[in-house]
């Protein structure tokens, strides 16, 4: 093995761990947008679900209003002029 021979190889090895290195920066880079991205998806479906019960709440109050309403309506009819 001559000299250049293994200074070549041993430039090649830097290249090889440079590149792994690189690579590793880059997959953590992508991990933690994902982590960002995956924790905002579940604060959307936080609000979604918080909405949804919101407007459940709201059906619910809006059907009992108008019962009571109904309610009143026919007393008043019955009660008569």
């Amino acid at each position: 093995m001559t000299i250049d021979h293994l200074f070549r190889s041993i430039s090649g090895t830097a290249t090889v761990g440079s590149e792994i290195s690189d690579r590793k920066e880059e997959l953590e880079t992508k991990q933690n947008q994902l982590d960002k991205a995956t924790k905002a998806a579940d604060a959307a479906e936080q609000r979604i679900a918080d909405a949804k019960e919101v407007a459940a709440a709201a059906a619910k109050a809006l059907n009992e209003s108008k019962a009571s309403l109904e309610e009143v309506s026919e007393r008043s009819e019955a009660s008569g002029p």
